[in-house]
């Protein structure tokens, strides 16, 4: 059995994907970017990192900046993956691949 989805359909699960995915790895997000953007001591590790913003911010201090990432990768990857094959199809019309 084939599914077939519309280029609609593919942009809204791509959207959909990505924005929860984006969700789900913004805590990893938000530790690398303190790991680099301060050289203090407690900013020095993956570990020390992420135990400073536990004990500093709590659970909600993981997910700064979450809603940003999410409507980005709604909207990027919406477009991005829903229009991939039709561009590649349009593409290989083309140039005759």
């Amino acid at each position: 059995m084939t599914l077939i989805m519309s280029v609609t359909s593919k942009c809204f699960a791509g959207g959909i994907g990505c924005g929860i995915a984006g969700f789900l790895t913004n805590p990893a997000d938000v530790i690398k970017v303190r790991n680099q953007q301060f050289t203090d001591a407690k900013y020095h590790s993956f570990r020390t990192t992420s135990t400073t913003i536990f004990m500093e911010e709590g659970i909600r201090g993981f997910y700064k900046g979450a809603a940003a990432s999410v409507l980005r990768e709604c909207t990027y990857s919406s477009l991005r993956m829903g229009l991939y094959e039709p561009i590649k199809l349009q593409y290989a019309i083309f140039f005759h691949d």
